[in-house]
């Protein structure tokens, strides 16, 4: 029998983070230049800044007093602005192996009726595939699946793909007037993902999302934006950003790559993603992408680069109203 506790202290579930780090870790515990200490210390920290925010967080409490489980949530104001109703991210949710689903949903629930009471409308959640039983917990307490997101890794110590020149295409850093033309292609070409999928998101709202993620990536938001342009004008463009972990490690991450349409197929894409890797091999040693499953043109274009598949999550969305 367990009981639920808001009112715990990192101590409390430092054992039980630690005791499964590396189902915690997810992506992060593939990175062979980054020792699993350091990944470990980083989500440590990360897990106690959590703990100072004002947040909705829950513990799973066994008969013995100790934790087997722990879900932390976060309104996500940038969500909940663009899209005009209250969005909520399950930031971390961690549980013991032997946790059974109805234990599971027991602390779902309980954070599903607190949300409410926060007046969230929607909560998103992320849960890697090696967890199946909390899938099928959020599932049984009205969860949609909205996608499946494959992480690709490559190590850029080892040799890489470099570019292959194409006639009448460039890569260069965005200008400040390009963001209008960039703006209008995320608007017209991401169309797979967990927002799209949701039919209870506006469409109309889901493609501006990505204009307005455009324009926060060439405001600040990533390290730059390399754009492939054809007789000047833009047809691509691929975002490259560099996180740094414990002391001096850092990994690359590619949020957003895409190509106009109309020059899809064309080997623009390739050509974005080489040069984005040789921007990083200047930068750092590690590599991250992600895709959806759905997106077969995408995958196979990270493996040709050298990429390999490192990870899986199932992206799920709880509506509450």
């Amino acid at each position: 029998m367990h009981k639920l506790s808001s009112n715990f202290s990192f101590e409390d579930i430092a054992s039980l983070v630690g005791n499964y780090e590396k189902s915690v870790s997810g992506k992060l515990v593939c990175v062979e230049n980054v020792p699993t200490e350091a990944v470990f210390q980083s989500l440590k920290k990360h897990l106690e800044e959590l703990m100072r925010k004002d947040i909705l967080r829950l513990a799973l409490i066994n008969a013995s007093g100790y934790a087997d489980g722990v879900v932390f949530v976060e309104k996500s104001n940038w969500d909940s602005e663009h899209f005009g109703i209250e969005v909520g991210k399950i930031k971390s949710a961690v549980f013991k192996p032997e946790v059974d689903v109805d234990a599971r949903r027991f602390i779902f629930k309980r954070v599903k009726d607190a949300a409410a009471s926060r007046g969230l409308n929607v909560m998103f959640a992320r849960v890697g595939l090696n967890d199946p039983l909390s899938i099928h917990s959020l599932e049984k307490e009205g969860g949609i699946l909205t996608d499946v997101l494959l992480t690709f890794h490559i190590d850029l110590k080892r040799e890489f793909m470099h570019a292959r020149p194409l006639a009448e295409i460039e890569v260069c850093q965005a200008r400040d007037a390009d963001e209008q033309a960039l703006r209008k292609m995320a608007r017209e070409i991401f169309e797979i993902d967990h927002f799209h999928s949701d039919p209870y998101l506006p469409r109309d709202k889901c493609d501006e999302l990505y204009a307005k993620w455009i324009s926060s990536c060439l405001n600040g938001l990533v390290d730059t934006v390399l754009v492939a342009r054809r007789k000047g004008k833009p047809v691509g463009f691929i975002t490259c950003k560099v996180e740094v972990i414990g002391d001096g490690y850092s990994y690359g991450v590619i949020d957003l790559m895409g190509v106009e349409k109309k020059h899809e197929r064309k080997g623009i894409g390739s050509f974005l993603v080489a040069e984005s890797l040789r921007w990083f091999s200047n930068h750092t040693k590690s590599v991250y992408v992600g895709t959806q499953a759905a997106n077969i043109p995408a995958a196979i274009l990270y493996e040709k680069m050298g990429f390999r598949q490192i990870f899986s999550e199932a992206t799920l969305h709880l509506w509450i109203s």
